[in-house]
């Protein structure tokens, strides 16, 4: 704003010069015109000097326009300046203040390690309390509830023997019901059921013990007169759910009275 201020007065001194300059030559001319005319004879080419005033200025108004390009250009200048400051300082703040989260979000990454840390202590020490202590599941049953004795079968199809007289079922994990031991806990099992029958030539003695479903083993014997008994049994990883039964096994038949003759036994090794 100074440069343009000192070209307006140097515009103004050169006019006003300019103008002192205009009147005098007229004076000058005035007095010097008649020698002018006596000796324009003599000199009839010569012209007279005068400064181009109005060149001067359109010189002046010419630097003056580009002085107020440069400043404008300057002035846009700055202001890009200060724009291209105003976002460092935003990005710089932006920068600190993801410093700031990023320490936040390590603190609460380690806590969260701490607590996870914390709680696969608890379920170890809830495992090993458990394995301490151990779940109870055992059961014991026989098929004959009755005094007298009886014989069932031949069957042309399996059937599932009903252990109904019980005599431990803790856990309740036995349904004398239906016969099916359901697993209560993931672990290691083991079973054993014992058969008896009549002495026959055409009618032997048989069941199996199944998973889900599945055949695992199987008693069968057979003589040709007087009773017959066979005995079997297996270590079973049972998940939870699991059921575990015995079946007669088809065109056999079974043989119990008030001694208890067939039973059916199960209990929980350990867990895993």
């Amino acid at each position: 704003m100074k440069c343009v201020v000192a070209v307006l007065v140097l515009l103004y001194c050169a006019a006003v010069m300019s103008g002192n300059d205009v009147t005098d030559q007229q004076n000058i001319r005035n007095q010097i015109q008649p020698e002018a005319e006596r000796t324009e004879a003599t000199v009839p080419d010569q012209q007279p000097c005068q400064p181009d005033i109005h060149t001067v200025l359109r010189e002046l108004s010419t630097k003056l326009a580009e002085v107020m390009v440069e400043m404008r250009y300057t002035r846009s200048q700055m202001e890009d300046l200060k724009k291209q400051n105003e976002a460092e300082i935003r990005l710089n703040a932006s920068e600190k203040e993801v410093e700031e989260l990023k320490k936040q979000n390590e603190g609460q990454a380690q806590e969260l390690r701490e607590l996870q840390m914390s709680s696969n202590t608890t379920e170890s020490q809830v495992r090993e309390l458990r394995r301490e202590n151990g779940y109870k599941i055992a059961f014991s049953a026989s098929l004959s509830i009755d005094e007298n004795s009886w014989t069932t079968g031949p069957f042309d199809t399996g059937l599932i023997l009903k252990y109904s007289n019980v005599f431990v079922n803790t856990g309740k994990a036995y349904n004398p019901n239906t016969g099916i031991f359901t697993a209560p806990v993931r672990g290691v099992y083991t079973f054993r059921f014992s058969i008896t029958g009549n002495g026959s030539t055409s009618t032997p003695v048989g069941a199996r013990l199944f998973k889900n479903g599945r055949h695992v083993v199987i008693g069968y014997c057979q003589q040709p007169s007087h009773r017959v008994s066979t005995t079997n049994g297996a270590s079973l990883l049972l998940e939870v759910g699991d059921v575990v039964y015995v079946q007669m096994y088809p065109r056999t038949q079974i043989y119990d009275n008030v001694y208890h003759y067939n039973t059916f036994s199960g209990q929980l090794l350990f867990t895993v």
